[in-house]
């Protein structure tokens, strides 16, 4: 056999494979070490990379206890701490109304939202009418369109009702979503269809069927919906920028933006509210994680 003929992985002395060495070089190494060696490289790039993520939020948490702030040093133990900060925070400014204006804005979207698209979906996975495919791609289709195309028609609409400058006008035009009837279908289609016919014979109605048999077995997606919902009302923007002028109605992002603007230079302050607004939504993440974990690893993709 000429050496043009073997194998890639096959070296001139003595013809011993690459993976014969290996082989022969780990041998008298127990399996479950040999796992743990191949894995610890990547366990430190985890440790890198999640500790290189912290930095920032650690950084913050500090200044906030900072009494002056020096642009040329770096360090997370803050020289001083003081809590006037944080007092000044909660007694002097509109930050706790503006917390609470947050929380009933992103509470109150993540319950319409899980109601109204489970009661949505629930049809269009289960029953079969005329239209229903075309409704679910219709339905699907506005997923594509930015909300920035249709926030003048909202504007108008929202000015005609008298609805700007309040509770119902941030909230009512976000109580649904594509997303969350998507969501809500694919885990649905799911169930088996034999559950819901045993219950039909035994005389339940569709709200029974719904509330007594989907609604217990879609809990991981409900809590998914809702976590996804909570987050993205209480980091929203650009909505209650538009809809609202009041400061007492002000969201946290809304109100952080309007206070860095009187506070420019007060780095310690500022970096106290953005603190402030990060921990309540570090909080309810910490708490619900499991279930949006689940939630989201339990849904299928595939549709019928």
């Amino acid at each position: 056999m000429s050496s043009e003929e073997r194998s890639p992985d096959t070296r001139n002395s003595g013809g011993i494979s690459a993976k014969s060495l290996l082989l022969r070089m780990y041998a008298h190494i127990p399996i479950n070490r040999v796992r743990v060696l191949e894995n610890f490289g990547a366990y430190v790039l985890m440790l890198l990379v999640a500790g290189g993520m912290l930095i920032p939020f650690v950084y913050m948490f500090s200044m906030s206890f900072t009494s002056t702030y020096d642009p040329y040093k770096f360090s997370v133990i803050p020289h001083e701490p003081t809590l006037k900060h944080w007092v000044y925070l909660i007694t002097r400014s509109r930050f706790p109304r503006w917390a609470l204006n947050s929380f009933v804005f992103a509470s109150l979207v993540a319950v319409g939202q899980v109601v109204f698209a489970s009661m949505a979906a629930y049809p269009l996975a289960k029953h079969r009418f005329p239209g229903r495919n075309a409704i679910f791609i219709a339905i699907l289709s506005t997923m594509m369109l930015p909300m920035q195309v249709t926030i003048i028609a909202n504007f108008l609409i929202l000015s005609k009702l008298g609805w700007l400058d309040t509770f119902q006008g941030l909230i009512v035009p976000h109580l649904v979503a594509a997303f969350g009837v998507f969501l809500m279908r694919q885990f649905i289609i799911q169930i088996p269809d034999e559950l819901m016919d045993a219950a039909r014979i035994d005389g339940a109605s569709e709200y029974h069927i719904f509330a007594l048999i989907v609604i217990p077995l879609i809990k991981p997606a409900i809590w998914a919906l809702f976590l996804f919902n909570f987050m993205w009302g209480w980091n929203e923007y650009f909505w209650p920028l538009v809809v609202l002028s009041a400061p007492d109605m002000y969201t946290l992002t809304v109100g952080l933006a309007t206070f860095q603007q009187v506070h420019l230079n007060d780095w310690g302050l500022l970096m106290t509210g953005a603190t402030a607004s990060f921990i309540p939504m570090f909080i309810v993440y910490l708490l619900l994680q499991r279930r949006f974990v689940r939630g989201i690893t339990m849904t299928g993709f595939g549709g019928r």
